[in-house]
């Protein structure tokens, strides 16, 4: 059985009857979230993990690193036929991207972690009803799909 949790004693949370061995391995998990200061020096472009990272909200990573492959190559493409700058444009597009998706994945990762007690009191009583309204509940499933900025390549 594996178990993790955002609390530092997990087995108490266990339901009632439920039977556990050894404790073979447990660590701390830290979840950082940075993106890089620039996306492009030269002719060396960032993508993906290199360029930004952050928790493992909703495949978030993954699928920004596709939507990175997908304008870069575009850029790329560009510039091999003649558009001045188009590597600089990449970093310019992109780094206005992660920053944004970052920093709302990281205060995601905040209340879901429910720290300070605060915020585990908000996630604990307010966000069931949040996303129960309509108008919510559609921003949170744009957030966690990706779908909360469109993807620029000009």
């Amino acid at each position: 059985m594996r178990l993790f949790g955002n609390f530092p004693e997990l087995f108490e949370h266990l339901p009632p009857g439920t039977k556990t061995g050894r404790i073979s391995w447990q660590s701390s998990f830290h979840i950082g979230h940075r993106v890089a200061a620039q996306e492009v020096v030269g002719h060396v472009a960032l993508a993906g993990d290199a360029a930004h990272i952050h928790s493992p909200v909703a495949a978030r990573g993954m699928n920004l690193g596709l939507e990175d492959a997908y304008v870069f190559a575009k850029c790329a493409a560009d510039e091999l036929h003649g558009g001045d700058r188009r590597l600089a444009d990449y970093g310019r597009i992109r780094h206005a991207v992660h920053a944004g998706v970052v920093e709302r994945i990281k205060k995601l990762t905040q209340l879901a972690r429910g720290r300070p007690e605060l915020v585990a009191l908000f996630r604990r009583y307010l966000i069931p009803g949040l996303t129960k309204f309509p108008p919510t509940a559609h921003q949170m499933m744009k957030l966690v799909t990706g779908l909360d900025h469109a993807v620029e390549v000009k």
